[in-house]
């Protein structure tokens, strides 16, 4: 079975311009556009018809190079994808703060190499910088298809020696593992089904299978219209019924692939209305920059948004959409075009020769930034002061966090306040929150002469026998369980202080401009959040009285609502005030009602003191959030080591009681 010469299909580039308009809009939130990431994976499927039927003709006409095959995927990529990190480059010099230039050349290195999903996967953790500061973010799903085109056509080549119907079978049963992979480890929000290739690889075979046309092609014209029809309104429902908060990708992303699958066979054996409509005029001019658009929108935002430090008007959003379409359509023009093709410019051995010695260029900037840690010298001194405060560590530092379970189970977990005894007296318990504020901690009892551990884990309150049901982070019962029974192995341990971001448990909801998903701790989902976050503080209050161990109630630090750090240091750097006031000690008892009620229930029954930490930074009309030009914030929620050293006071007196320990 010979697959028939490749022709054009205008429907194609007319799925183009639904894919690339839909992320377009998603991205600058444009209503009702909740799920307009679903336009990747409309690229994903097109993109592995398209290759497969170029491989497929040419492995059965024997004509398939590799280097050929290569050489059309660097001239098809490579030149707007350089202009793009050049400008972005430049950019970043000239606006972005020391640490989010240092970064920007960390994900430089690795668009260049095709490996930024592997780099954004590995840095998508809980203080990771916010999507708004990553101008090269969206060159993940480049580097997925990278690297699925390394392999893919080899396993082609290699198949269809075969039979076509066995090359078939393979790719089905391909197909059928990744999706299964992607839906059985979503979870959450884990990073890893949405930027790893083995988890997307379906997507992109969806299409490979289209073009192998092994599958009979449909005779009845009602039924091409009905399978189009079908497909388009299962793209649509992906961008106009999802949203950030839909579980994604895993069998979610059927929709738009199906729906993409459904339209390209429906009108592979002739032309159906909806192919009619996706191949006219305007929907084939915006499908041919629809890769210049991809390029160049997603780094425009990123880099106005950053400057303006406040959401976007309506004017606004038209404005960059605009813009990006201007600049999509020059670099078509002037970029891509003169590129294409064998006719492009440069030859075979040219275009190899250019490109490596651009991608060692753009390597060799990149690690140049990294490892000069931003340039902080293109900067006045007191804002990158400012903004230095959300990665700045003392004794607390990242190894101090999600700690394995087989070093929580021994106790080889960080030491606070005297490090060179092992007399431990005290551990620290809780979420990130019990991590940032372990630093307050430790310098009250390093001055009291006393040793810690801290146990601390990602998005998990020390709460018995309770779970977060949609955060990656999961294990946090077993974590809380494990904590529990070191302390019933080390009777040596006198205090306990409990640490967490309590309201974000009791209301299930975020503070300010915060973005995320709900957090939901009750099978019940949020409206049963307050009691399964009493009966669970209840469990451990209980537990520790029962053993004799003094519990130490840390109050809260205030949430701010915006990324402290961040926002006052492009505030003084581009000379604007947009970010609005800290919030007020009454802000501050509004947003902790729900908790300061279970708190006040759980008083009379169990004997625990109470640190309120809203005495200290609250104190003014507004609470505090930058003192002596140092930010008290490391983002809008968890105190940087200035904040942690701002009320280290607070904790002394909880000290004078404690004796120093036993050897642990």
């Amino acid at each position: 079975m010979a697959l028939k010469t490749a022709t054009y299909r205008p429907d194609i580039d007319g799925l183009r311009a639904i894919a690339i308009l839909s992320v377009t809009a998603y991205h600058l939130d444009i209503s009702p556009f909740g799920g307009g990431y679903v336009g990747v994976d409309v690229f994903f499927v097109i993109s592995g018809y398209l290759i497969t039927r170029i491989i497929y003709r040419d492995i059965r006409n024997r004509s398939f190079s590799y280097v050929d095959f290569y050489e059309r995927r660097i001239r098809r990529i490579f030149p707007a994808l350089f202009a793009v990190f050049f400008f972005s480059s430049a950019f970043a010099y000239c606006i972005f703060l020391p640490k989010d230039f240092q970064t920007f050349f960390q994900s430089l290195v690795a668009a260049t190499l095709f490996a930024s999903n592997l780099l954004f996967w590995k840095t998508a953790g809980y203080f990771d910088a916010a999507a708004e500061l990553k101008p090269l973010l969206h060159t993940w799903s480049l580097s997925i298809e990278e690297q699925f085109y390394l392999f893919y056509p080899f396993l082609l080549f290699l198949v269809t020696r075969l039979s076509l119907r066995w090359a078939f079978a393979v790719l089905v049963a391909a197909t059928c593992i990744s999706l299964f992979l992607s839906e059985y480890f979503l979870h959450g929000q884990s990073p890893s089904v949405f930027y790893l290739l083995h988890f997307r690889a379906w997507e992109l075979l969806t299409g490979a299978l289209l073009a192998l046309e092994v599958i009979p092609p449909l005779g009845s014209r009602p039924v091409k219209e009905a399978f189009s029809l079908m497909g388009l309104s299962a793209i649509g429902y992906g961008i106009f019924a999802f949203n950030d908060q839909t579980l994604f990708p895993g069998a979610k992303a059927l929709f738009p692939c199906l729906g993409t699958a459904l339209i390209i066979y429906a009108d592979s054996h002739g032309r159906t209305v909806v192919g009619r409509l996706l191949g006219s005029k305007p929907a084939v001019a915006v499908g041919l920059v629809s890769y210049s658009l991809y390029l160049w929108h997603w780094p425009l935002i990123v880099f106005a948004k950053y400057y303006a430090i406040r959401p976007f008007t309506i004017h606004e959003k038209l404005v960059l959409l605009l813009t990006s379409c201007v600049l999509a359509g020059l670099s078509w023009k002037y970029i891509e075009r003169p590129f294409r093709g064998k006719s492009g410019l440069f030859s075979q051995k040219q275009l190899f020769g250019g490109a490596g010695a651009m991608m060692t260029g753009f390597v060799s900037i990149g690690l140049a930034g990294h490892l000069n840690k931003g340039f902080p010298g293109r900067l006045p001194e007191d804002i990158v002061r400012l903004a230095e405060a959300a990665y700045q560590v003392r004794q607390v530092d990242g190894s101090c966090i999600d700690v394995s379970s087989k070093r929580l189970a021994s106790g080889q977990t960080c030491k606070i306040g005297k490090i060179a005894s092992d007399n431990i007296s005290f551990i620290v318990w809780g979420d990130s929150h019990a991590f940032s504020m372990a630093e307050s901690i430790h310098l009250a009892a390093e001055k009291k002469g006393l040793t810690g551990l801290l146990y601390s884990h990602s998005s998990c309150p020390p709460l018995l026998d309770v779970e977060r049901f949609n955060a990656f982070e999961r294990g946090c019962r077993e974590f809380n369980e494990s904590v529990k029974q070191w302390l019933e192995k080390n009777p040596n341990i006198r205090t306990v202080f409990l640490v967490a971001r309590w309201a974000i448990s009791a209301e299930g909801t975020r503070y300010g401009t915060e973005q995320g998903r709900p957090v939901v701790i009750s099978p019940e989902g949020i409206k049963g959040n307050p009691r399964t976050l009493k009966n669970g503080l209840e469990k451990t209050l209980r537990f520790l009285t029962d053993r004799g161990i003094r519990a130490v109630f840390v109050n809260q630090v205030p949430e701010i609502g915006w990324n402290v750090p961040s926002t006052l240091a492009r505030e003084r750097l581009f000379g604007h005030n947009v970010s609005g006031a800290a919030p007020t000690l009454e802000d501050y008892r509004k947003r902790q009602f729900k908790m300061s009620r279970i708190v006040d229930e759980l008083d009379p029954l169990y004997s625990f003191k109470v640190v309120d930490v809203a005495s200290a930074l609250c104190a003014r009309t507004r609470c505090l959030m930058e003192k002596d030009g140092y930010s008290l914030y490391k983002d809008d929620d968890h105190l940087s080591i200035y904040g942690a050293s701002f009320l280290s006071d607070l904790f002394s007196d909880f000290f004078q009681e404690i004796p120093p320990g036993l050897p642990g």
